[in-house]
């Protein structure tokens, strides 16, 4: 999938990286998914591990690959408020 604010998707007022897991939850809610395999790359892969703590009951199973065990302090506060 592509993130809002990225490629040639729309731009988005709030920053793409929190506007990010929201997409991946419509994008499970539209499909009907109750549970999924995600594998994330790069900055997915940040995106995964965020959904993974706060919604771990989305996943089946994870994969990431190339992306940051973590995120730093504020930035990851951002995230988890959302």
């Amino acid at each position: 999938m592509e993130f809002p604010g990225f490629g040639i998707s729309d731009p988005t007022d709030r920053h793409p990286m929190l506007a990010a897991p929201r997409a991946v939850r419509a994008l499970l809610d539209g499909l009907g998914l109750q549970q999924a395999d995600v594998v994330g790359n790069s900055m997915g892969g940040v995106v995964a591990l965020q959904l993974a703590i706060g919604k771990p009951e989305l996943f089946r199973r994870a994969r990431r690959a190339a992306a940051p065990a973590g995120v730093p302090g504020d930035f990851r506060e951002l995230l988890l408020r959302g």
